[in-house]
This record gives structure tokens, sequence and C-alpha cells, in this order.
């Protein structure tokens, strides 16, 4: 058969089944379309409270992400109001709300993270009128690498731990003030650690352990054997101020793999096994967060860790640290 002879039949398939389609059945579809989206999606926030705009967005688009995590990014047809069943009409429109919001938030959270950073980059080059300073140097390398840490400045950075009479001082990367372990303000320093990955340059690369034993062993010989080009762990030393800047601007640049890491990780191996054979989201959402958030929104969520289902906390966090970098923005 040619290719226009199956295009003419495709054609005369779909006007069959066209003509078959039951208006009285598309009408109630409709009807129950309408009825679930005001009993189980939130209305729509306040086109001009920017902050609302984000957090919602924010609500569908990680149960988007953890949704694709569940079927495998195996996703459902689209809606046929005359041939789906009511609750298949109500499962393929939630999560097509989800879907609809998730590439919102993707839009929303790079114009964020791109605006703040550049105007902080912006505002430490003219303060420091050097563009080779630490700080200036550690900032850029931001949006490159995932892998950021944070330690605070418990003990004298600078006491040898082994017998030596080398003593490395340390220094503020803000202020350049040398730590003094007698002034109880230093103590509240951070020491903010960049630790370069091999997925860093290749998104098809697994990071050792994470490919497993021997994917670790491949990637630290090549390195060693100098196949692979990956820096050694690099950091500054902040104060407490710069260190939470630094971290929320590192987070909206890599958003993306937080809410893909850090909230999923929250689910157990064996709670992911019980939710896969589960086809209704709505129970799905219940037995993740409990009866007690499964019928909140996201500003309602609660960071107590002890009482609460872990990925509500872990949710509870990325929210206040998007409602931080709106703060952040108004600079």
């Amino acid at each position: 058969m040619s290719l226009e002879e199956e295009e003419e039949e495709e054609e005369a398939e779909e006007e069959k089944n066209d003509k078959s389609e039951d208006p009285e059945k598309i009408s109630e579809g409709l009807q129950v379309l309408h009825a679930f989206t005001k009993s189980h999606i939130f209305p729509d926030p306040n086109k001009n409270d920017h902050v609302s705009i984000l957090l919602y967005s924010f609500f569908y688009a990680i149960q988007y992400v953890i949704f694709c995590y569940k079927v495998e990014n195996v996703m459902p047809d689209k809606i046929n109001l005359s041939k789906d069943s009511h609750d298949e009409i109500c499962q393929k429109a939630y999560i097509a709300n989800c879907l609809f919001y998730y590439n919102k938030f993707q839009d929303l959270i790079d114009t964020i993270a791109d605006n703040l950073y550049n105007k902080l980059l912006a505002m430490m080059k003219q303060r420091v009128q050097n563009q080779d300073h630490p700080f200036v140097y550690f900032f850029e390398q931001l949006p490159k690498y995932k892998e950021l840490h944070s330690r605070r400045i418990k003990s004298d950075p600078v006491a040898p731990r082994t017998k030596t009479n080398d003593i490395i001082k340390t220094y503020n990367a803000v202020t350049f003030e040398e730590f003094n372990p007698e002034n109880r303000v230093h103590k509240t320093w951070h020491c903010m650690i960049i630790n370069p990955l091999p997925s860093d340059f290749d998104d098809e690369e697994l990071d050792g352990i994470e490919g497993g034993e021997e994917n670790a062993l491949i990637q630290e010989v090549s390195k060693m054997n100098g196949e692979r080009i990956i820096p050694e762990t690099f950091s500054i030393v902040v104060d407490a101020d710069w260190d939470k800047i630094i971290r929320t601007v590192h987070v909206l640049l890599h958003f993306n793999e937080y809410m893909q890491t850090y909230v999923v990780s929250s689910i157990s191996e064996k709670d992911f096994e019980h939710i896969k054979p589960i086809e209704k989201w709505e129970t799905v959402w219940l037995y993740l967060v409990g009866e007690q958030f499964a019928h909140l929104p996201i500003e309602k969520f609660s960071r107590t860790k002890k009482t609460i289902p872990e990925i509500v906390s872990r949710m509870a966090e990325l929210r206040d640290i998007l409602k931080e970098s709106m703060d952040l923005v108004k600079i």
C-alpha cells in the first residue's frame, strides 16, 4: 500500500470514528470533567500575585514528576469524551493539568533563576572590581556544577589535624577577614564546597556509585589516567547570610534536579512498589502525603519532620526556598 493510500485510509477511519461519537456521552463527559475540576483542582491563583502563581505551579509540577517516576514515563492517552469512562476522564484531566503546570513552572523558575543569578553576579563584580576575585569565580561556577555542600565552621579551621608547623590560614572570601577562633561571629561562617561530577560534563553519565560499583571504579581509573578531566573539589568560606543566598541561588539554577532527586528520593522503594499498580492518582497522592495533607494546597504543607511524611516536609522546604527567592529578586 502506498503512503498516499495509507493516509486516505487513516482519514476515512477518523471520519468514521467522528460519526460514531455519541453527542449525549460527550455532553455527559464534559459535565463530569467540569464537576471534577471544581472539586479536585484548586482555583487559579490571583494573576497579580506572582508568589502564589509560582507555588501553585510548583504544587502540580512536583506531582507530575512523581507520576512520571511511578509510570516510568508512560503517559496516558488523550481524553476521549465519547469512549473513556468517568474515572479515565478524571484521571487524564488531572495529569494533563499537572503537565501544563510542570511546563509553566519550568519557564517561571528558569526566568527567576537567571534574573537573580545575573543580578547578584553583576553586584559582586561591581563591588570587588576584580574579575579574578575568588568569590566571583566561585559564584560563576554555580550554574555548571550540581553538587554543592555547606558546612558550618564550629571549630578553628586553621588548626592542624596532624603534627606540623605549617598552618594554613582561612579567610572569608567576601570580606577577606582572617578567621579568628576567639571571634564568636567567625564561628558562624560556612565553608561552601563544590564537588564536580561526571554528569556535569555529560548528561548521559551516571555519577560514581549511582551507576554501580563497577561504574564508580571505571570513572576513578579513567580520572587517574587522565582520560577524563573532572576538576577536584573546591571551596570558599563565607558568612551565614551569603551562605544562605548562594544555596538558594544554586537550588534555583538546578531546581529540576532538586525536584527529581530530593523529593522523589523521599519515597522508599517499598512505597514505590505499593503505588505502582494503583491507577487512580488521587489514591496515590493520599497514600504518599497522608490524610492530613491530601486535600491541602502547598502553602499549608508543614516542615515538621518527625510527625509527618518526609515527602511533605521536603516539598515544604522547596516551597520556602521558592518564597525566599522571590524576596531576593527584589534586591
